[in-house]
């Protein structure tokens, strides 16, 4: 036996048969034709020629904008949806960069931030445009929201532990 042949017989034994019949009949290991004919997707980008262009118009043309300090009072998601939406404009950027930036899959902020939202802020994607926006969230408390909650609460039945779960003292322990 060559050393050819030696190959192709262990490719064979440790390869994956793609649909072929087993000795009992079915269908061995497959995996999808789809799959099979699918290639990896490739990132779409300027040529070097256009960025260089960017970079060069930015650095001559005129100075970058002074950018306003925000402070807004939002009450619920369309109004923070909003604030997004215009500091995007203020800043003059794409929603394409704001996915660059935010490290967003592409298309990403537009599904976030688009008038027919697809997609919601979320774990994971909050902070990052947060970051990306140049936002920080500041929670302030609601003194008259907070006294008409007040006067509608049912009060706790049991009392509010005082001390944390994971204190544990030098005589609980010796006591043991």
């Amino acid at each position: 036996m060559s050393d050819i042949e030696a190959l192709d017989a262990v490719a064979l034994q440790t390869g994956i048969r793609v649909n072929e019949r087993t000795h009992r009949g079915k269908l061995g290991w497959s995996i999808s034709p789809n799959i099979e004919r699918a290639s990896a997707p490739r990132e779409r980008g300027k040529p070097a020629a256009v960025q260089q262009k960017a970079v060069a118009a930015v650095a001559v043309g005129q100075p970058a904008r002074r950018l306003t300090a925000v402070a807004k009072i939002i009450a619920d998601y369309p109004e923070l949806v909003e604030a997004f939406r215009e500091r995007l404009d203020e800043m003059g950027m794409t929603r394409q960069e704001l996915d660059h930036q935010a490290g967003l899959p592409d298309r990403y902020a537009g599904k976030i931030l688009g008038r027919g939202r697809v997609r919601a802020l979320g774990l994971r994607s909050l902070g990052p445009v947060l970051g990306a926006l140049g936002f920080r969230l500041l929670l302030i408390d609601d003194t008259a929201q907070t006294a008409k909650i007040m006067a509608r609460r049912q009060p706790r039945e049991r009392p509010v532990r005082q001390t944390p779960a994971c204190a544990v003292s030098a005589a609980s322990i010796a006591g043991d």
